[in-house]
């Protein structure tokens, strides 16, 4: 069954799975405050549960592109979902959610094989694990890149729809991944900056 598969696939089935990770931070946090489980009942009787097990012996091998599109949609739901509950009903804060995005990206770092010394890899490995649609969508455009900066733009943001369908703010999205990437680059020498559409990474 895997010869069907190519490693864009392995690809974007680990950035749905970290996005999974940073849900599962989220609820199980949230549980231990409640110490009950329901938002993580309610997220998946919405969204669906998380899937495990290899990539080859879960996909439609018919359908491979719907099939990670469709896991998409979900841990996108998951995530917007999730957060939004979380806030309202005051279990987390935000600054407390992103103390668990920036510990993730944190650890995402610390485990790469090999440390990376400039703007531009740092750039490509960043969205070997951020979700932003599949590849077709190219939401991002980069408009200067070198060793020490990456400047980048987002044509649309492709994530508003899920915050809206659950009354969330999208904003809280983009704050916790901020977190994230702070996190990711807290021991890399790099910092980021967002400045609306556009974004950067730069020596700091």
């Amino acid at each position: 069954m895997s010869a069907f598969l190519g490693p864009i696939h392995y690809w974007l089935f680990n950035k749905i799975r970290l996005q999974q990770d940073l849900v599962e931070a989220l609820l199980k946090t949230g549980e231990e405050k409640t110490k009950n489980s329901e938002i993580r009942e309610c997220c998946y009787e919405k969204y669906g549960r998380p899937v495990e097990g290899p990539l080859e012996e879960l996909i439609d091998t018919g359908n491979i592109h719907g099939w990670l599109q469709g896991h998409i949609h979900e841990v996108e739901g998951r995530l917007a979902y999730c957060t939004t509950v979380l806030l309202k009903k005051g279990i987390l804060t935000l600054e407390e959610m992103g103390n668990l995005f920036e510990q993730n990206g944190n650890a995402v770092y610390n485990q790469l094989e090999q440390k990376i010394s400039s703007a531009e890899a740092l750039y490509k490995v960043i969205f070997d694990y951020l979700l932003e649609g599949m590849p077709c969508d190219r939401i991002n455009v980069v408009l200067e890149a070198d060793e020490s900066h990456v400047i980048w733009e987002t044509t649309r943001c492709i994530h508003e729809s899920y915050w809206g369908e659950v009354e969330g703010d999208v904003a809280s999205y983009y704050a916790l991944r901020t977190a994230w990437l702070k996190g990711f680059l807290r021991e890399s020498g790099f910092v980021y900056k967002r400045m609306d559409q556009r974004q950067v990474i730069e020596r700091g």
